[in-house]
């Protein structure tokens, strides 16, 4: 099969399209069973974060099939080894994973819970992968790519662009402006953020990177994140974003870049899913950052 990496950028064509396949098809079937399984081994890092069998199955299969991607790229994961910043940060590429994020919805049995890859070049994700096997279906895509959109079990020949109106859910009325909330940390930054905006808004509420496929989708506009999420959180969904025209912002108003410093933990950020809307959501955010 051919490379993942085409002369320019990642390309979308059939072989490659046969390994993202193969990809979803495996982890979905491996987190589905420990999913629906009565008897999950959790245990909980130092920081006292829940961790499970789970999360390191999938570890174990994305590091199988990435190797064989991109032979010699190296894998910066949350359940893997973290390589020391003075030796990473001259990493010009390398993949950004999560193999389970949103752990907690996925131990409540909740379907809330995504694998998260991207594929990071000089700072800046250019290609990304975020699967949901509970709900079913996935996307992936980056800058240049746009976005295609897959159903779980589907052969890849039938995989669509996204366009348009064609997979939103229409979560809210139409005159009612998406803001992303998480289920679990912030929301009281996040209502009152919404609070000040100048139409209709309504927080859109979910776990773990299932609020940037909100985003994509068309169905949230914003998503304000005031406590830190880690890099590996963000990578997939911004390569997302990117594809469909948006962009993620750090604190001084910048497009956000990874493996910047030593601490991969202390990210807080502005997602908007049209670049153009920065300006009338960056003064509200930056008000309640502070």
């Amino acid at each position: 099969m051919s490379s993942l990496k085409s002369e320019h950028s990642v390309n979308h064509g059939p072989l490659f399209l046969q390994r993202i396949q193969q990809l979803v098809s495996v982890l979905s079937d491996t987190l589905m069973g420990y999913f629906n399984s009565s008897d999950l081994v959790v245990n909980h890092k130092a920081d006292q974060s829940p961790v499970s069998e789970a999360d390191y199955s999938a570890q174990a299969l994305i590091e199988e099939h990435l190797s064989d991607w991109l032979p010699g790229v190296p894998l910066l994961s949350e359940e893997g080894p973290k390589e020391a910043f003075d030796d990473r940060k001259a990493w010009s590429r390398y993949w950004l994973v999560d193999p389970l994020d949103g752990t907690r919805e996925f131990i409540a049995k909740r379907p809330e819970f995504s694998v998260n890859i991207a594929l990071i070049e000089e700072g800046l994700p250019v290609w990304g992968l975020l699967l949901m096997p509970g709900l079913k279906h996935f996307f992936f895509g980056g800058p240049g790519l746009g976005v295609m959109f897959g159903e779980i079990g589907q052969n890849f020949e039938h995989y669509q662009p996204l366009q348009g109106q064609s997979y939103r859910l229409n979560l809210l009325p139409a005159d009612t402006l998406g803001v992303a909330a998480s289920r679990h940390y912030g929301r009281e930054f996040v209502e009152r953020f919404s609070a000040e905006l100048e139409e209709p808004s309504e927080l859109v509420v979910s776990g773990s990177a299932v609020k940037f496929a909100h985003m994509v989708r068309g169905d949230v506009a914003v998503y304000p994140r005031f406590t830190p999420v880690c890099e590996w959180d963000l990578a997939a969904g911004h390569a997302l974003l990117l594809g469909v025209g948006g962009e993620v912002f750090d604190s001084d108003g910048r497009p956000w870049r990874y493996n910047q410093k030593a601490r991969l933990d202390e990210v807080t950020f502005l997602a908007v899913s049209r670049k153009q809307d920065f300006e009338r959501f960056y003064p509200v955010w930056q008000h309640h950052l502070r």
